[in-house]
């Protein structure tokens, strides 16, 4: 399907491809994508890193803007934060080379443990209230976690959102507005890495 859109893209019929993976992955993984373009009947050139790839998009659009002096490059940190993970890298670029300079990944900070951590937090409050356990149950998971992952989004533009779900385990409601405050507080041992 990429190949696909990228062929309709360029109107082109390209077999050559250069494939972007998150730096985290080890060997077994590029060899996974490796088998995965091959499959596809692609060729793949190279793989290299998510990070270094978003530097050399970076880098071809604004190399007029970077000195030919290599004692004078511009160096530029680029972060990333998605689901599974963070990441951030340092990278130096003169008009004709970049040089990633280091670059660091937390696969514990990310999107989905934003979730967890909202999850955790109102499934204690709900077993406060009803003695029952969400968390322990599969169905009343589920719910939570669609319902928190709203109250995450909801938060990213406002400053308070309602985390509501009726009938959440055996005929119990669980009811409550989270403020951007309150997910602050509960993402402080995240924020602090």
């Amino acid at each position: 399907k990429l190949k696909d859109t990228a062929d309709a893209f360029t109107s082109s019929n390209s077999k050559d491809v250069v494939i972007a993976v998150p730096s985290y992955f080890q060997d077994t993984h590029r060899h996974a994508v490796l088998d995965a373009a091959r499959i596809a009947g692609l060729n793949c050139l190279r793989v290299m890193n998510d990070s270094t790839a978003t530097a050399l998009a970076y880098g071809i659009y604004r190399s007029n803007e970077f000195s030919d002096d290599i004692t004078k490059p511009t160096i530029v940190a680029f972060t990333s934060v998605g689901a599974s993970h963070f990441g951030c890298s340092v990278v130096k670029f003169t008009k004709s080379h970049l040089t990633v300079l280091g670059e660091a990944i937390d696969t514990t900070v990310g999107g989905r443990y934003i979730d967890q951590l909202l999850m955790e937090h109102y499934s204690q409050e709900f077993t406060k209230k009803t003695g029952l356990d969400p968390l322990k149950n599969a169905k009343a998971r589920f719910k939570l976690e669609e319902a928190v992952n709203k109250v995450k989004k909801i938060l990213s533009a406002n400053n308070e959102a309602v985390l509501g779900i009726e009938c959440l385990m055996e005929d119990e409601d669980i009811n409550a507005v989270v403020t951007r405050d309150k997910l602050e507080e509960l993402c402080t041992p995240m924020i602090g890495k």
